[in-house]
């Protein structure tokens, strides 16, 4: 006669059933903790670029007035005039400060390109930039403002009389 009070602890079938629903569940918690970090990551890189697009549109609002409308659209990065020590020319001025700023960039994304377009109807910027967001060394497709957010692509319109 069996008797129901003699059966103690468990069976080794229900241990490794329970060790199983419980690794399940960690391993499952580490997988979304390690999406969530990738997540976060891949936010600050977008932070940044976002932040040095505003940088340059403080750039060029900083020099554009009535006097020089379109002036970054044929300027040519040049840090050999160092503005801080001489005195420079409103050209020579943008062209330090542009010089300056594609060095923060090339800082933060090594692997970048970016184009300042000038739309004379408008008389605005559309500043885009393209960075290597994956890691992989190349960058990823092509230099166009995307119609909605993309990885490692960034585009800011810039209105200086307006």
């Amino acid at each position: 006669m069996n008797n129901f009070y003699n059966n103690q602890g468990f069976s080794l079938i229900e241990v490794l059933a329970s060790m199983a629903i419980i690794a399940t569940a960690v391993l499952g918690t580490a997988s979304m903790q390690t999406r969530a970090l990738q997540e976060n990551n891949s936010v600050a890189v977008d932070a940044q670029a976002a932040y040095l697009g505003q940088e340059l549109r403080e750039i060029i609002l900083s020099y554009e007035h009535t006097n020089y409308p379109g002036l970054f659209a044929t300027i040519v990065p040049d840090d050999s005039h160092n503005c801080k020590n001489i005195t420079c020319s409103q050209e020579q001025l943008a062209a330090y400060s542009m010089a300056i700023w594609e060095k923060r960039l090339n800082a933060l994304f090594p692997v970048s390109t970016y184009a300042l377009d000038y739309r004379t109807d408008t008389k605005s910027y559309t500043l885009k930039m393209l960075w290597d967001a994956q890691g992989s060394g190349t960058l990823p497709g092509v230099l166009e403002c995307p119609t909605v957010a993309e990885k490692g692509k960034y585009c800011l319109d810039v209105y200086p009389n307006g």
